[in-house]
């Protein structure tokens, strides 16, 4: 499912991926890389906004989801979309669930 949204003035287009299934962080950038050109994994900023503008109104898990915003070589920043918190201690080897962006030109 894609869908184009309007997020703080910027334009992006929105994959949720993996619903049922949480992945890893390696596997999360794949999937997102996978897509094609410029499809990525949200910084943690862009997903704090995914959160705040969607998350009642969209079909999210209330779950830990993946940002691309790297806080070590091993552990990457997270949101968890059922209390709105963030977290930039999470293993990347840990599960999560995912969604793609894509940036449009406005």
């Amino acid at each position: 499912m894609v869908e184009e949204i309007n997020i703080d003035g910027q334009k992006i287009e929105l994959k949720h991926l993996g619903f049922n299934t949480p992945v890893d962080w390696y596997q999360a950038k794949k999937k997102c890389e996978e897509f094609g050109e410029g499809w990525r994994l949200p910084t943690i900023s862009e997903l704090k906004l995914i959160y705040k503008e969607l998350h009642q109104k969209e079909n999210f898990q209330p779950a830990v989801y993946w940002s691309g915003t790297e806080s070590s070589s091993l552990r990457a920043w997270t949101l968890d979309f059922g209390y709105g918190t963030d977290d930039h201690s999470y293993y990347k080897d840990n599960k999560a669930y995912t969604l793609a962006i894509k940036s449009k030109n406005i």
